[in-house]
């Protein structure tokens, strides 16, 4: 996986427009483990040269909608040529209340539950973006110390994840001259130049005379309806695992 994500990332440095149409092709995408799969998302999301592959993709149900962050639906919308078609299929799949989903998974707390499975599931679903006991990659908090905290508060985050966001995992929206949107999180800053931190801890150094919008945002990086992504007796592992 990790010498095919440095593949990915340097197909994205080809600017072409097959590069999108190859890597979202149902056989490759379906093959991709969730590690290729993010970085993928990342080339094809972060260059309006590929927007119509993604939006296909989500349309034919290829990559799932779920797969999607909020920001980066927002640079899908904001693309003159098929922003009218992602706003009409993010509308589609709009989940409404968040809390109202998290109510209806409260069952899984009471689920008999594999802390072993847990530590796959988190592999799977957390470590692009989160390490626990020095495993996956850091960009957003640690998991490791949440163990002291309540099932339930877990689960809230999980399912929740704009509930409450912390000053330093603010997410950070970039649109630069030349096409391209990153969204992550905020690691330097001076006034030559900003430097975000991508999921699987990918790091992007951009020159501010190279940036054409930079936006703070009030959402997390975390997707939401992660819990779309693993069954109940999956997630009632993972919740597991992490109050191991």
């Amino acid at each position: 996986p990790d010498i095919q994500s440095a593949a990915v990332q340097a197909l994205g440095n080809l600017n072409d427009v097959r590069v999108g149409q190859a890597l979202l092709e149902p056989e490759a995408w379906e093959s991709f483990t969730p590690m290729v799969r993010e970085s993928v998302l990342g080339i094809v999301t972060r260059s309006a040269l590929h927007h119509p592959a993604l939006i296909d993709a989500l349309e034919k149900g290829t990559v799932p909608v779920h797969a999607i962050s909020p920001a980066r639906r927002k640079a899908l919308e904001r693309n003159k040529a098929i922003g009218a078609r992602a706003k009409k299929l993010f509308a589609q799949h709009a989940v409404g209340d968040r809390m109202k989903a998290y109510e209806s998974a409260k069952p899984v707390l009471k689920m008999k539950a594999d802390a072993a499975n847990g530590a796959k599931m988190f592999t799977r679903a957390c470590a692009l973006c989160h390490t626990h006991r020095g495993q996956g990659h850091a960009v957003g908090p640690d998991l490791t110390g949440l163990r002291n905290q309540p099932a339930a508060t877990l689960l809230m985050h999980i399912i929740v994840p704009n509930h409450e966001v912390q000053g330093a995992y603010t997410l950070y929206e970039v649109d630069t001259k030349d096409n391209q949107t990153f969204a992550g999180l905020l690691a330097a800053d001076t006034p030559e130049q900003i430097t975000l931190k991508l999921p699987l801890g990918i790091t992007k150094t951009l020159p501010r005379k190279n940036i054409k919008t930079l936006r703070a945002s009030p959402k997390s990086l975390m997707p939401e309806q992660l819990e779309k992504t693993m069954t109940k007796q999956e997630l009632a592992d993972l919740l597991a695992f992490l109050k191991k």
